[in-house]
Parts: C-alpha cells; sequence; structure tokens
C-alpha cells in the first residue's frame, strides 16, 4: 500500500500540475503564470499527500518514495523516448 500511495501522489501531483498548466490563456505572460501556479500547486498537493501519509504511521517510507520518485521518472523520459522513436527512421 505504501508503493501505491507514492505512486498515486505523483500521479495526482502531477495531474493537477498538467490541468492547471494546460488552461488557455490569451498571453505569453498568462501562460508563464499558469505554469508557476501548476508548479506550485503540485508542491502542495506533494506535500499535503505525504503529511496525511505520514500521519496514518503504517507507511513503508521507502517503498512510498521510490514509487513517488518512478512516477517522476516515467513522466520525463517517456516522452523523451517518444520523441526518439518518431526521429529513428523506420
Amino acid at each position: 500500500l505504501s508503493a501505491l500511495a507514492g505512486g498515486g501522489t505523483g500521479l495526482l501531483a502531477n495531474a493537477f500540475m498538467t490541468l492547471q498548466a494546460m488552461r488557455s490563456t490569451s498571453s505569453a505572460a498568462g501562460a508563464l503564470g499558469r505554469i508557476l501556479l501548476g508548479q506550485f500547486m503540485k508542491v502542495a498537493v506533494t506535500i499535503t499527500l505525504f503529511v496525511l501519509a505520514a500521519r496514518t504511521g503504517k507507511v513503508v517510507w521507502p517503498a512510498m518514495l521510490v514509487a513517488y520518485a518512478a512516477t517522476l521518472v516515467v513522466f520525463w523520459f517517456v516522452p523523451m523516448m517518444q520523441m526518439r522513436m518518431r526521429r529513428t527512421p523506420g
């Protein structure tokens, strides 16, 4: 369950960030503001969910943190792998 909590934390935090950053805006400054707000929300959601998990007293921290880190790795490496596959001649 700790790994599920860690992975879920990463997924929810990134979902909040993505939804905030993808909202339409009419200017570059507005887009930057949305990205910054999204990053703030991501950090706030992550901290909140980690604190809630800690309060249960039943968290296996290594499992939770490794699963959380794995979600971050996936969010970075999957798009890079997709770009690499698109560039590779078929």
